[in-house]
Order: structure tokens, then sequence, then C-alpha cells
């Protein structure tokens, strides 16, 4: 994979979907880029619970929520398929270039799949064969340094 330049890059999804603390962790991720890529159109996918964490925020354009009650809890009845794939259009018609996984889990990298989105980036510590849906970052591995540095 070649090298990505932000500069050429209009949309960028950030995948952090739960976990308050990690979410709050997170967020200066999105400011970073905001503040080096001022053009960055970014969206992020949160669960609706932890939404409000990042609700408003100047750094994020488009926050897509993900309907726990019903995605999770009753995914297979009328109403969650319906939530599911609402929620699935509306990424998909942002038409991000680039997401970013910061969770490394599978419900979060699902995302950026079913997203359509062409370049899917992971850290190091992705989990639950989401290698397999992601293109892993050479980030080193820093065990003594607090998360929201690595």
């Amino acid at each position: 994979m070649k090298p990505v330049n932000l500069n050429q890059i209009e949309r960028l999804l950030i995948l952090k979907v739960s976990a308050m603390g990690d979410i709050v962790h997170a967020s200066p991720v999105a400011a970073a880029l905001k503040r080096a890529y001022p053009h960055l159109k970014i969206g992020w996918v949160v669960e609706d619970r932890h939404a409000g964490v990042i609700e408003g925020s100047p750094c994020i354009d488009r926050l897509h929520q993900i309907r726990c009650q019903l995605i999770y809890s009753q995914p297979l009845s009328r109403a969650g398929w319906r939530a599911f794939r609402t929620l699935m259009r509306e990424i998909r018609a942002e038409r991000y270039q680039i997401a970013l996984d910061l969770q490394g889990l599978f419900k979060s990298a699902i995302w950026g799949v079913l997203g359509g989105i062409p370049i899917r980036l992971g850290g190091h510590r992705m989990r639950e064969g989401t290698w397999l849906l992601m293109k892993r970052l050479p980030i080193p591995d820093l065990p003594d340094q607090h998360v929201v540095l690595q």
C-alpha cells in the first residue's frame, strides 16, 4: 500500500465506537487531524449511549450513532435490521476515503468495511481478526506510555 497523503483526502471516518473513557482519550486524534488538515471532513462512529461525549465537537463534522438497543439487542428484528441498514447507508452516503480504526475490534472495523471505505487503517493492537479487515499502521508498541500519547 502506498503512503496516504492526507492533503489529497477530503473525508475520513474515525471508528471508536464504545467505552466512554476510550472515546474521551481518542478525541485528541480528531482535534490533531483537524488542526493539521483543516479541509478534512471528519466523521465518527459511536454507540448512541456514548455520543454525548463527543457530540458538538468542532473537530467532528458528522457523528454516526449506533443505536445499541436495536442493532445489538434486536439485530434480527425488523427495527434492528432497519437501524443497521440506515446507519450503513448513512456512512456510505458520506463517501469516506479513509477509515481510521482506533478501537481494533470487530464491532468497530465492520463499519469501515460495510461503509465501502477503500482505505481502512488500524493500529498495532488489532484483535478479533480485524487485521483481515484493516491495513495495520506501523506504530511502535510503547507499553510504558499512556494510550493517548501512543
